[in-house]
């Protein structure tokens, strides 16, 4: 399970930069995007997945919901704050 949320956040990080850098014309959203994938365990086998710029942020959205879900039951189910203060002593 968490092999598969790594492997999908791995896939979807790479997207977020490359979807800032373009625009969103009729014409890009039903175009195949694809991407090259390095397979765990192998230092020379890769995969090509093809998505939609949809299909793409779904992914995106989906693995960081699933990181997020993680992160909070490993602290107990606590809210981690995005930017922790620390008290002055």
């Amino acid at each position: 399970m968490i092999r598969l949320a790594v492997a999908a956040l791995a896939l979807a990080l790479p997207g977020a930069a490359i979807a800032a850098g373009e625009g969103d014309s009729g014409e890009t959203k039903g175009k195949k995007i694809c991407r090259t994938e390095k397979v765990t365990g192998s230092l020379t086998r890769v995969n090509r997945v093809c998505l939609t710029r949809e299909q793409w942020d779904a992914l995106h959205a989906d693995t960081r919901e699933k990181v997020n879900n993680m992160q909070r039951s490993a602290s107990g189910g606590l809210r981690i704050p995005d930017n922790p203060v620390q008290p002055a002593n």
